[in-house]
């Protein structure tokens, strides 16, 4: 006899189906059939046989998929998978049936879910299964899975509140999770919603169904302080938070005064007063190429979220050693575009390890990935801060800033400083003040508005730049630059990252060398030794490599 709470599901998401797959089709297998699809009969069996509980059925149900893989004989195990429970969900109409349903038509579709870790608020996300890159919303809202998240989210919406209380725990989380997936990858109102339908979507009908849902539990006392941290306020406010970071300047523009260009947002002004005019010839030729950054020039936007993500996928790859540090970076901007904010920024950010970690090479890549210019400032051995300040005009060697020439370069407000090895400067000068000391200012962001340069004798708005140093130890540096720095440990590589370290070198010399990406051969692991190595030493292996690999393939025979 069915139990009420069954019975109410039943109601809540009927869904009659039939099988399609050949193998389904031709059940039941004579007993002279192969071992292993007796034994994938088997396991369909027991989910659809009405002489067990049905509490037992649906936990085969949910166990399907391992089972499954156990089984690494049968062909298309996804698909078979979506089939059984696609069938499975008329006689189990559960919202976990529904929602294993749904993971196994994106897994046909080459996409898996993924969410946050532990102790943080529920939030799913989906990636490509091959690359692990974030999908669109828009590849998703036509799906198969998200028919299903609309199904089961438009049923509990149109059901009565005392319905709820047949939901069990475990249907209940499971109808909030497609619900957070319904709203950001879902056709919510449209084949394609637009970033205001799904937040007008979420601030109406769905936050009152998630809300109906929580308060049917916490009713029961099924709801617990953890679960309460994991799907509700603060999971809330994480979606809210996320679909307002992620409305594009169209969206923007209903509400505020947008940017012209989704790329970079315009308006900052770098040298904020007259430049004073010149004696020399030469000096007031040279002040004259500034005259451009007297008027608004763009910053640099930050990137979506979904690219900020794939930025951090392509970084995990190439230094898989230094992964907490890529994704403690990548949480930043991520965390400044789920709120709201539109322009690149970056705390100041200090990377210590032992010499070749790829310190250096890592601050390069996230400019690259961020699309923004660098400027590289070596200070071992600096003991003059003229090279960050400028020099006086009236000399041959009076020039302005290289903090100041990176932005005219780039005609942007937004550069990344490279600043390596602070640990080595020379704290000893006699003809200015310390580098060490210069840099206190830069990394001030209200002490960086009102910076000034020695050879434009102008005051100027630095605050669009970001600073990441590098240092070897901590021990030499000032306590009050160090405590402006966020401070991240590269540990050095081991042996299992070489290969990574060697795809990292041969980009690189591709680059250095002006050929095309794939034009150098790849590198086997069998060509580098098994010794411990810096990254450092893996590069020059790496030139030597190609060095005898041209003489024996390339090198004209006499």
């Amino acid at each position: 006899m069915k139990s009420a709470a069954q019975g109410a599901v039943r109601v809540m998401f009927p869904n009659p189906t039939a099988f399609q797959h050949p193998l389904l089709q031709l059940m039941p297998y004579a007993p002279s059939a192969p071992k292993y699809l007796l034994a994938f009969q088997d396991e369909v069996h027991t989910v659809f046989d009405v002489n067990s509980s049905v509490d037992v059925r649906l936990e085969r149900a949910l166990q399907l998929h391992d089972r499954l893989e156990r089984l690494h004989r049968l062909p298309d195990r996804t698909q078979l998978l979506a089939e059984v429970l696609k069938h499975a969900a008329t006689d189990l109409p559960h919202p976990v049936v529904y929602e294993q349903l749904a993971h196994a038509q994106l897994a046909q579709d080459g996409i898996a879910i993924h969410h946050e870790g532990p102790g943080t608020p529920y939030l799913c996300w989906i990636r490509s299964s091959k690359d692990g890159l974030s999908v669109a919303p828009t590849s998703c809202s036509r799906s198969s899975a998200a028919t299903v998240w609309k199904q089961v989210v438009d049923r509990l919406i149109s059901s009565e509140l005392y319905a709820f209380n047949a939901l069990g725990l475990n249907d209940a989380l499971a109808s909030i999770r497609m619900l957070q997936l319904h709203i950001l990858y879902g056709a919510v109102r449209t084949a394609s919603p637009t970033t205001e339908d799904r937040i007008s979507f979420f601030e109406g009908p769905a936050l009152s169904l998630w809300n109906a849902l929580i308060e049917s539990l916490q009713g029961r006392g099924a709801f617990t302080p953890e679960l309460q941290d994991l799907y509700g306020r603060a999971a809330q406010m994480v979606i809210w938070h996320r679909l307002r970071g992620e409305l594009n300047v169209e969206d923007l523009a209903k509400s505020t005064q947008p940017p012209k260009s989704k790329q970079a947002l315009e308006g900052h002004i770098v040298i904020l007063e007259p430049i004073p005019p010149a004696n020399a010839a030469e000096d007031k030729e040279a002040l004259r190429r500034y005259e451009v950054l007297q008027a608004p020039i763009p910053v640099q936007s930050l990137p979506s979220v979904a690219e900020i993500d794939n930025i951090q996928t392509r970084l995990l790859c190439e230094f898989p050693w230094a992964a907490h540090v890529v994704e403690e970076l990548m949480a930043e901007l991520r965390t400044r575009r789920l709120f709201g904010g539109m322009e690149l920024g970056l705390t100041p950010t200090l990377l210590v390890g032992a010499p070749g970690c790829g310190k250096s090479r890592l601050s390069r890549r996230i400019a690259e990935e961020l699309n923004v210019s660098t400027c590289a400032l070596s200070f071992a051995g600096m003991s003059d801060s003229m090279a960050l300040l400028g020099t006086s005009r009236g000399w041959s060697s009076g020039q302005a800033s290289p903090l100041i020439d990176v932005l005219l370069r780039a005609r942007s407000a937004s550069a990344i400083i490279q600043l390596d090895e602070i640990d080595k400067s020379d704290t000893r000068s006699s003809n200015s003040i310390p580098p060490t000391v210069a840099l206190l200012n830069l990394l001030e962001p209200e002490n960086a508005k009102r910076w000034r340069d020695n050879f434009l004798q102008a005051t100027c708005d630095l605050s669009k730049l970001m600073f990441i140093a590098t240092a070897n130890t901590l021990t030499p540096i000032p306590k009050p630059l160090l405590s402006r720095f966020r401070v991240f440990l590269v540990p050095s590589p081991k042996q299992e990252h070489f290969m990574a370290i060697a795809q990292g070198a041969i980009a690189d010399l591709s680059t250095e060398w002006g050929l095309p990406k794939d034009a150098l051969p790849t590198l086997h692991i069998r060509d580098l030794p098994a010794l411990p190595m810096s990254a450092r030493e893996i590069r020059e292996l790496i030139r030597s490599h190609l060095a005898r690999w041209a003489k024996d393939h390339l090198a004209i025979r006499h």
